[in-house]
């Protein structure tokens, strides 16, 4: 497997079973196991994704810190936390998304005036 080199399903899926690989097709990339062995750390732990929570938090955080936010702000705090297996329209996606499931499923109050403002980022 090279890097940014496109492979078929079925080698991804070989390469799955014997733990070379971790992600979704088409977006794979090497194992924590690789990465060790082939010194490349930083970049596996930049294609892994947070958990939900942690990027809520990131932004609780800015808004409590800063008591409010604009969308490019947000965008600019999370747009590069967000793993680097996604584009950046993919990333903005996620971002609109999260936002959303915080004003309307959490009821966070405060990121209603964020997720009001149109994206421009």
């Amino acid at each position: 497997m090279q890097k940014n080199k496109p492979i078929s399903k079925e080698e991804s899926t070989f390469l799955r079973k014997k733990n070379l690989v971790e992600g979704r097709y088409p977006n794979i990339y090497i194992s924590s196991n690789i990465s060790r062995v082939s010194g490349d750390k930083s970049s596996y732990i930049k294609n892994l994704a947070f958990d939900k929570k942690y990027y809520k938090d990131l932004v609780i955080n800015f808004i409590n810190e800063y008591n409010e936010a604009t969308r490019a702000e947000i965008n600019e705090l999370l747009i590069n936390k967000i793993s680097d297996v996604l584009t950046t329209e993919q990333k903005r996606r996620k971002i609109k998304n999260l936002l959303y499931e915080m004003a309307h499923k959490d009821h966070q109050s405060k990121i209603l005036a964020v997720t009001n403002i149109p994206n421009r980022y």
